[in-house]
């Protein structure tokens, strides 16, 4: 009987790191391949669906985000308005109707912020930095679901947590969810072209 008691005991207390070690390796997997993917130019399309309590019903855009070496992204809309966000190296610019205008004061503040972010998850360094975020990780048949709780409190006025969903298999991103303070979220579709 001892021995019985002392083996639940022993499973109790190594179930915990085995899967701590797990959540960790498969992390790293997944931080790899993002790594590996910014070194060259990437292409997503994507559906973002904003919802609310403010707004009637969700509000649904559609565009194209690429991005690749020496700090460049764009950011595009292509429905139902035409609007861009484009980083190239430390200049961030909106792009409206053929207009370029560059993004400086609290708006280019904000977005560097938020650039800063994205270009981390993209190339996989905020899944262990416990300094920005806290990390969980949970799994479906087909996906890993990453959970981001921002530790820092200008962050924390941003978003209230972020999910990042990969394929299992190529460990690509699916989708990316933010959810707001205000039981408001963004939820962005990815599809690699």
């Amino acid at each position: 009987m001892k021995k019985i008691v002392l083996f639940i005991v022993l499973n109790l207390l190594v179930m915990p790191l085995l899967a701590q070690q797990s959540k960790d390796s498969i992390l790293a997997v997944i931080a790899e391949t993002q790594k590996q993917n910014v070194d060259k130019q990437n292409t997503y399309v994507f559906r973002q669906t904003k919802h609310s309590p403010m707004f009637i019903s969700d509000v649904v855009s559609n565009g194209k985000m690429v991005y690749g070496p020496a700090k460049y992204l764009v950011w595009q809309y292509t429905t139902p308005k035409k609007f861009s966000l484009i980083v190239m190296g430390d200049s961030i610019y909106t792009e409206s109707d053929g207009q370029r205008t560059p993004l400086s004061g609290n708006n280019g503040r904000i977005a560097r912020r938020i650039t800063k972010i994205m270009k981390g998850l993209a190339e996989g360094n905020s899944l262990f930095d416990s300094r920005v975020f806290s990390t969980t990780l949970s799994s479906t048949a087909k996906t890993y679901v990453v959970t981001l709780i921002p530790q820092k409190r200008e962050m924390r006025s941003i978003m209230q947590k972020l999910y990042l969903t990969f394929d299992k298999t190529t460990k690509d991103i699916l989708a990316v969810k933010i959810e707001g303070n205000d039981d408001s979220f963004t939820l962005i579709e990815f599809t690699k072209q």
